[in-house]
């Protein structure tokens, strides 16, 4: 008897096994939900499966197993003349395509943590899908993915429709994708190319929503562009590349959300062939840790930078010029260099904004920032404006911002006359427009600081030495009452000045030439008298 019962026991085992290995076959062939449709494990299940005919859609759960992330639904259709990586023929010779408006990196192979040349492949087939559909944007969805050949949206064989074409890339969020370049030092991980014909035929197109990071720190390019125009960069979180964002003829581009942090430069931004870099907008953007430069833009009007923070950078170089946004003769295209309302802290180097002035005017606008220096290093100066005597004239903007020092630490930090917060360097023409802002030391004040006269000195009358000036290069006293004020070249632009003394008399013009200007001082008698402090505006 129990031996009977252990048979029936066993028995009933196997009927169990053969009942699940059965169902097991039915979920892994197809199930049909309504008419027309049927549903697959995976793709891999798909391409042996003998669909009947009346089967015009079908949906896979995966590429060659369930949750590999090759979900997607497919739709019949005629033999394709070429055969592309969206395409499959199943076992009763049906040809299948993809049938969803966006593409997704693992249905093409891309594998979270796998090998790059997997998803190399993947990039280029989702791109390609992307574009076969008229354009619009791959999703990243989440995970891991390292690269090793530059991902590359090219939109300059689009059809001449305006928005056909263009594809963006999307990721699940910078906590959810990340993208690790695993190419040459020298070469950047995603290369927009655009139109060589002009900006007014380039995208708006779209790209964020990830993390990106060289395998090895230090090497190659986040995001590059040859000609693009009205990109949108959102949700981006770089890490320790050489160069986050090598723009090269780019104009119009937005980026929102995006952080660059440590590596050699955040931006840099020039004209190649095509355009200045114009009109470039940050918002609640920061870069920071930079060994050279934060930002670079060279040629460059209008540069918005909005919220966010710009620190720490310059640092860990020994590279010279260096600091946190360097800006190259700007005005080429426009009066307006840049306009800042953010917050700098830690620079090490020249400056918090170095501008190098050209030829061309330009206005550098400041306002309601904040610059604060750290005590360890110490930037040179917050804004320095190096000029030449063909610089055009520069005007700078910093109604409302403060310039303020920390104490404390190690080594506190020690004011002094040569680090002076705003200093231009041999800038011909000039004004400086600092209403409502904060200077924490009166060591550092700007010599310009005060008012916008094209120059301005004040002097002791018994000897011609200056106390402050701007615009000046010098006082000569050339008798009783009587002094020469020497401008810097090109300084004087318009003929008209006034003075004051510590004392009651009054004061005549006795010349005004384009290089000095020679006034006399007299008592309330009339008679010639050195004061003790004269001060000279020239009026522009």
């Amino acid at each position: 008897m129990v031996m009977q019962a252990q048979q029936i026991q066993e028995d009933g085992i196997a009927r169990d096994a053969e009942i699940l290995g059965q169902a097991q076959d039915l979920i892994e062939a197809h199930t049909i939900v309504v008419p027309g449709h049927a549903e697959y494990a995976s793709k891999t299940v798909a391409i042996t499966a003998q669909i009947p005919s009346s089967v015009s859609f079908l949906r896979t759960a995966g590429r060659a197993a369930p949750g590999d992330g090759g979900t997607g639904l497919h739709k019949r259709v005629a033999a394709p003349n070429i055969v592309k990586p969206w395409h499959f023929q199943s076992a009763d010779s049906a040809w299948w395509e993809f049938a969803e408006d966006v593409p997704t990196l693992k249905y093409f192979g891309a594998v979270s943590g796998g090998a790059a040349a997997a998803n190399r492949q993947a990039f280029r087939d989702a791109v390609e899908f992307a574009k076969y559909k008229g354009g619009g944007h791959v999703n990243l969805g989440p995970g891991s993915f390292e690269i090793d050949q530059t991902v590359i949206l090219d939109y300059t064989d689009r059809p001449s429709e305006r928005l056909n074409g263009i594809v963006g890339l999307r990721g699940a969020g910078v906590n959810g994708t990340e993208l690790i370049w695993a190419g040459a030092a020298d070469q950047p991980m995603i290369l927009l190319k655009g139109e060589p014909d002009g900006a007014d035929s380039s995208p708006d197109m779209k790209i964020g929503g990830f993390k990106m990071r060289p395998k090895v720190a230090g090497q190659g390019t986040g995001i590059q562009t040859l000609i693009a125009a009205y990109v949108q960069f959102n949700d981006i979180l770089g890490f320790e590349f050489d160069t986050h964002f090598h723009l090269i003829d780019a104009v119009s581009c937005r980026f929102f959300d995006v952080e660059m942090r440590w590596g050699r430069r955040g931006l840099w931004a020039y004209r190649n062939a095509f355009t200045m870099p114009n009109a470039m907008s940050f918002f609640g953007c920061s870069v920071g840790g930079m060994s050279e430069w934060g930002l670079i833009v060279e040629r460059g009007s209008t540069l918005n930078w909005y919220g966010g923070s710009i620190e720490n950078n310059g640092q860990g170089s020994t590279s010279s010029p260096r600091g946190s946004v360097m800006l190259v003769t700007p005005g080429g295209e426009g009066a307006c260099a840049a306009n800042f309302q953010t917050h700098f802290e830690a620079t090490s180097g020249t400056a918090d904004i170095h501008v190098t002035a050209g030829v061309d005017p330009f206005t550098l606008n400041a306002m309601g920032c904040s610059f604060n220096r750290g005590v360890l290093p110490s930037t040179v100066h917050n804004i320095y404006v190096q000029g030449d005597t063909g610089s055009g004239k520069v005007v700078v903007n910093v109604q409302g911002s403060a310039f303020r020092h920390f104490d404390g630490g190690p080594t506190p930090y020690t004011p002094s006359a040569s680090t002076k917060y705003i200093h231009l360097n041999a800038v011909p023409k000039w004004e400086l427009h600092d209403e409502g802002a904060y200077y924490h030391s009166a060591v550092e004040r700007p010599d310009e600081a005060g008012g916008a006269a094209a120059a301005k000195v004040m002097f002791n009358g018994t000897n011609g030495a200056i106390t402050r000036q701007r615009g000046v290069s010098s006082v000569q006293r050339l008798a009783m009452g009587k002094y020469r004020i020497n401008f810097r070249n090109g300084v004087r632009t318009a003929d008209a000045y006034h003075a004051t003394m510590d004392g009651i008399g009054f004061h005549a013009l006795q010349a005004f030439t384009t290089d000095y200007l020679e006034i006399c001082t007299y008592n309330s008698s009339g008679t010639l008298t050195d004061f003790n402090r004269v001060t000279v505006t020239i009026d522009d």
